[in-house]
């Protein structure tokens, strides 16, 4: 923890001098830690099961794809701007490609803007990772589980996710992705495969309905409309009349008015200010499955306030402009563990 915390700390003392600096990547690994300004020669230099530390700041790789093709372990300083107010959020102006190789990796605190698939679009031998782990991520566009319908054994995790944009998983029966109280902003899961979605929420979907999948405990806070598939709703939430055609389930509350879905949501588009505890009175409340609340803050794990990662929180940072007369560079931070 002390090695983390000391990484933390030179990554965050960076990232407030982003002025003056370029953001900054640390690897550690069993060996030295190696400090990086640019990503793709950081994840170059990384070996398998290395640890990418990424500050607050912007990060591409040079126009081109960043292809992660061995087992990494990749921790931003967020994705939130609140909670990530004295580092910066960690973003990433690139698309993502995550190969076979890389299975067992992890992402955490960072925020995707560009298209990201599994593979790297050659012939579909490539696309099929397993145990990849997403959790409080932001992704801006597009994410596909697959690049063709040939993976058969992939399979992924995304915990406390934001998605702007679709999540594809692939029609073959071996692709697999779970989503933990993660938020769905004007797009829906677009996934025929095996999808199992749990205590999360679906906020104007376009008008869509998701396709084939399990639901439990989450919150669909816009009407079905066109095909669906097979698809099999227990304990959820919904603005609309019913299931949508196809679908089967059970325990769901149907009607319920979108002024009454959440304590604070006002324009259909899911933003950091908004607030999507279930409201006072909502029949959702202790409804889930498990008898804790449908949507984000259910589940024995509720939706961590702020997306804050696992690594030491940086709350306050202030460090001087220039040194005291003693030639000295004053610093305060104060670091907040995490313990979730």
């Amino acid at each position: 923890m002390n090695r983390l915390l000391l990484l933390a700390s030179a990554l965050c003392i960076c990232s407030l001098a982003a002025s003056a600096q370029l953001p900054r990547i640390v690897v550690q690994g069993t060996g030295s830690a190696q400090v990086f300004t640019d990503l793709e020669v950081a994840v170059a230099a990384a070996q398998p099961g290395d640890h990418v530390y990424l500050s607050g700041g912007n990060f591409d790789a040079n126009g081109a794809p960043l292809i992660v093709d061995k087992t990494l372990h990749f921790v931003g300083a967020g994705m939130n701007p609140d909670s990530a107010g004295a580092t910066g959020t960690t973003i990433l102006n690139l698309q993502l490609r995550i190969t076979t190789a890389a299975s067992n990796s992890s992402f955490t605190g960072l925020k995707v803007a560009g298209d990201s698939q599994f593979g790297t679009l050659t012939d579909g031998s490539d696309d099929d990772p397993t145990n990849v782990v997403f959790q409080r991520c932001e992704f801006g566009s597009m994410f596909a589980v697959n690049t063709n319908n040939t993976n058969t054994t992939s399979s992924s995790i995304f915990d406390e996710c934001i998605f702007k944009g679709q999540l594809s998983c692939s029609s073959n029966g071996g692709t697999t992705a779970t989503l933990t109280r993660c938020i769905f902003s004007n797009a829906d899961p677009g996934a025929i495969g095996n999808l199992v979605v749990r205590n999360s929420v679906m906020i104007a979907g376009g008008g869509s309905t998701p396709s084939t999948g399990l639901y439990e405990n989450c919150v669909f806070a816009h009407d079905f409309f066109g095909a669906g598939g097979p698809s099999t709703y227990i304990n959820c939430l919904m603005v609309a009349s019913g299931l949508p055609v196809g679908a089967t389930g059970s325990g769901n509350f149907f009607g319920i008015p979108l002024g009454n879905i959440f304590v604070n949501e006002i324009n259909n588009s899911y933003e950091f200010a908004d607030d999507l505890h279930l409201p006072g009175g909502s029949p959702g409340a202790n409804a889930g499955n498990d008898g804790t609340d449908i949507g984000l803050y259910g589940s024995l794990t509720p939706y961590k306030p702020g997306a804050v990662p696992v690594n030491p929180h940086y709350r306050v940072a202030n460090i001087a402009n220039t040194t005291d007369f003693n030639g000295s560079l004053p610093v305060s931070i104060t670091v907040v563990a995490q313990p979730n």
